[in-house]
């Protein structure tokens, strides 16, 4: 700023210390001003991150609602005995309550090898084949977990396991045809220890479950393992109702 001519009405020195208390005042308004601005952005992020905080919070507060929802009617059909199909319907719609968009199938015990029964989020030729799939113990994923009653983690090729000619393709390979390299098989187990079927979580590369995905997987298998156990006492309570213990002939309920 160029210094002002000394005038007889005016000291020069005077001019410049107003001009300079006035740039003064001016940058410590702007200060402020700034500081201000910094506070008020510094409340709007805090303002979004607590609406983001709620959005989730509502948000999990409709799932869980949704998966209890979906618990209770599982328990319905369990009490009322509604069949085994509307069972493994209601089971599939918990699955998908608490896993949405996540592969899962239910295999059942029937006494001498597992077999395919439902599943959830699976591709249908991939279902298609598993339900023409005759698996045994020694079988990798759910055929181990079967054998051994505990959770277990798969891979393909498991225990190197490669289709043999003549023989079925082993389940590994089965599911890698369809993108599934890796999966989580849960036992499903009775009040005796029993095992009444696996439930089995597929994966495209192996990892380790997170903690709400290992909890609604036991949750289910525990689901699952209710309604089988009550399912299989009603079919024996009924056979018996009908039938001759010793000779196994219908009794004359049955024709009543």
């Amino acid at each position: 700023m160029a210094i002002p001519l000394l005038h007889s009405d005016g000291d020069p020195y005077q001019i410049l210390r107003e001009e300079n208390q006035r740039l003064r005042a001016e940058v410590d308004a702007l200060a402020r001003a700034n500081v201000h601005a910094a506070e008020l952005m510094a409340e709007l992020h805090e303002a979004r991150e607590l609406e983001e905080i709620l959005r989730r919070q509502r948000a999990e507060i409709e799932h869980a609602n949704i998966a209890e929802q979906a618990r209770s009617r599982v328990l319905e059909v369990i009490a009322r005995n509604l069949g085994l199909g509307n069972l493994l319907a209601t089971l599939m719609q918990f699955a998908r309550a608490r896993l949405p968009g996540a592969p899962i199938s239910l295999f059942l015990n029937q006494k001498d090898a597992l077999r395919h029964a439902t599943h959830e989020g699976l591709p249908e030729e991939l279902g298609l084949a598993l339900d023409a799939y005759s698996m045994r113990q020694l079988d990798a994923g759910p055929g181990e977990c079967w054998r051994k009653r505990e959770t277990i983690s798969w891979t393909h090729p498991a225990d190197g396991q490669h289709r043999l000619p003549g023989l079925p393709k082993p389940f590994s390979l089965l599911c890698s045809e369809h993108g599934f390299e890796a999966g989580w098989s849960i036992p499903v187990l009775t009040s005796t220890g029993g095992v009444a079927g696996v439930v089995t979580l597929y994966l495209p590369s192996w990892r380790a479950l997170a903690e709400d995905e290992s909890n609604a997987l036991d949750d289910l298998a525990l689901l699952a393992g209710l309604g089988l156990e009550q399912s299989q006492l009603y079919e024996r309570l009924s056979y018996q109702a009908h039938y001759d213990a010793l000779t196994a002939l219908p009794n004359r309920t049955l024709f009543h």
